[in-house]
């Protein structure tokens, strides 16, 4: 078988409503990964897939090219950025750091091009002291950072690879961790079953996103969809309008298969959702046509 605007923990989670633009990207156990990139906010499109360079991060981590298929025991040093949302594989994640163990943090990371880990609050305040998290999170690329006074910093990364807590090593003045890589996304189904089942996802979230995009109109539609399974899956568990904890699930999911049945399935319920709402909008715009306004009731003294 083949291989495949939100206060965030010293900072301000700044994205905007709507979806963020992937460029097409392709292929199909099928070990499922391409380019993934992000023209948000005005991000630059790496055209070619690009892994994280871990010889920046650790002396003893595993080079790029070993860096997907990392050994689970082993363990690398990363620093830990927790947060309200969920960051996928190949979404951006723009920020507004202004805590001062942030910007320390995020100071050294761009001055040393390191990577840091988003992770998922479980337990406790996002601003102030040590916050519990979900062991599982994403690897956090910085592709554009806009200084300001004071060492605040408007940034915009891009989720790379999936990663497991092994042990959480500091918590003062940031969190940090040992951490070993998940395994990219595998599937159960040949080749052309996959295309089929993400192929059905990427017409169903077509549907979602135009029916969303009638029922608030501040909604952005996807002007492009990716071709890989993976980055299909991924963007629409990013998109869909889900609570953290839900998205957390979808993060820890190891199948492409059963994030796209879940995805599809949730697909389906939220377009007949918007269907109804947009009936119910046109039966009040008809009655309103055939009988007018209806006039204000009057007040007896």
């Amino acid at each position: 078988m083949p291989r495949l605007g939100r206060r965030g923990q010293g900072a301000v989670l700044s994205r905007r409503r709507g979806i963020p633009h992937l460029p097409r990207s392709r292929n199909a156990r099928l070990r499922v990964g391409s380019a993934r990139a992000a023209e948000h906010l005005g991000a630059r499109h790496p055209n070619a897939r690009r892994p994280p360079h871990w010889r920046h991060m650790t002396s003893d981590a595993p080079n790029s090219e070993a860096a997907a298929d990392a050994d689970p025991e082993s363990g690398v040093h990363l620093r830990l950025f927790p947060v309200h949302t969920v960051l996928f594989p190949g979404m951006p994640l723009p920020l507004h750091i202004f805590e001062d163990r942030y910007k320390l943090m995020i100071g050294e990371c761009v001055r040393d091009e390191l990577p840091f880990g988003v992770v998922l609050i479980r337990q406790g305040s996002e601003v102030g002291g040590p916050a519990r998290v979900h062991p599982i999170g994403t690897v956090a690329r910085i592709e554009q950072v806009e200084k300001l006074d004071d060492g605040r910093m408007n940034i915009l990364a891009l989720g790379e690879h999936r990663f497991r807590i092994a042990e959480i090593v500091q918590e003062e003045p940031y969190m940090s961790a040992r951490v070993s890589f998940l395994p990219q996304l595998v599937s159960d189904l040949d080749e052309d079953e996959l295309l089929d089942l993400s192929g059905a996802v990427g017409r169903a979230f077509v549907a979602y996103d135009r029916l969303t995009a009638l029922v608030d109109r501040d909604w952005e539609v996807q002007a492009d969809l990716p071709h890989d399974a993976a980055d299909i899956a991924y963007l629409v568990a990013s998109v869909m309008p889900l609570s953290p904890r839900e998205k957390q699930a979808l993060l820890a999911q190891d199948s492409v298969d059963t994030l796209l049945r879940t995805e599809r399935n949730a697909l389906t319920q939220r377009s007949f959702h918007h269907r109804a709402v947009l009936a119910a909008r046109r039966r009040v715009e008809e009655r309103e046509e055939e009988h007018g306004d209806m006039p204000a009731p009057s007040h007896l003294n």
